[in-house]
């Protein structure tokens, strides 16, 4: 930590697997605008500010020894986090003192957590998208609860995980439909039924894109977009 509480210091972590200094870092800037401004990873998104939304939800876990090390990864809100306490020196051991950080950029290279993703879009829980990157690292959390044994996986864990992530188009059946079905396999008659019903996805780089949609008016086809990444 620097000698001045306030002063600007090395902000040293594992970023998505990658050790990754910040010189002159701002001790007090939530965590969020170093990962978007230093670390330039805008999947992460800002919303609230205040830890109400969980659009910038991200995963941090600490080496052992280190107090604050647990047996799985925990959730935290960027927007509350102050890049201050990922300030180390510059010149000790990264694997003693440096925390690990996972945004979803680097969460979906997991083929579970990749799954999760495929889950939310295949069952039409995105809408706009900005929430998506949230839900995602919240899945990402649970799935090191789950594989540090640390829950029992049921149906009201699934239920109480996406407290404090806010989806305000609104697409929460849908997104608590896919978190369901990718951690416990349980399956939703009326929400199968309505993706029966439902046109089929697209991406932004299909031939049937939102472009042509928005030009044309024909809307039979897309219901995903894939947001905007800034």
């Amino acid at each position: 930590m620097s000698a001045h509480a306030n002063a600007p210091g090395v902000c040293r972590f594992y970023f998505n697997g990658k050790l990754t200094t910040v010189q002159d870092a701002d001790p007090l800037a939530p965590l969020v605008n170093t990962i978007r401004e230093r670390c330039h990873a805008k999947a992460t998104k800002v919303g609230c500010s205040q830890g109400n939304c969980g659009a910038c939800t991200i995963t941090i876990s600490w080496p052992e020894g280190d107090p604050r090390h647990t047996a799985a990864p925990m959730a935290v809100n960027a927007c509350l986090f102050p890049t201050g306490g990922l300030f180390v020196d510059p010149h000790g051991d990264p694997a003693t003192q440096c925390a690990s950080i996972t945004t979803v950029e680097g969460a979906i290279k997991n083929k579970r957590m990749a799954s999760a993703a495929r889950s939310i879009a295949e069952c039409n829980g995105t809408q706009c998208g900005f929430c998506t990157a949230g839900m995602v690292m919240k899945a990402a959390y649970y799935e090191g609860e789950v594989q540090s044994g640390l829950t029992n996986c049921t149906v009201r864990d699934v239920e109480d995980l996406l407290e404090g992530n806010l989806c305000r188009c609104t697409g929460f059946r849908p997104i608590l439909y896919a978190m369901k079905k990718h951690f416990i396999g349980e399956q939703d008659p009326k929400v199968a039924e309505e993706m029966i019903s439902t046109p089929a996805l697209v991406t932004q780089g299909d031939a049937n894109s939102y472009l042509k949609c928005y030009a044309t008016g024909d809307y039979s086809s897309p219901n995903f977009f894939v947001p905007a990444t800034e």
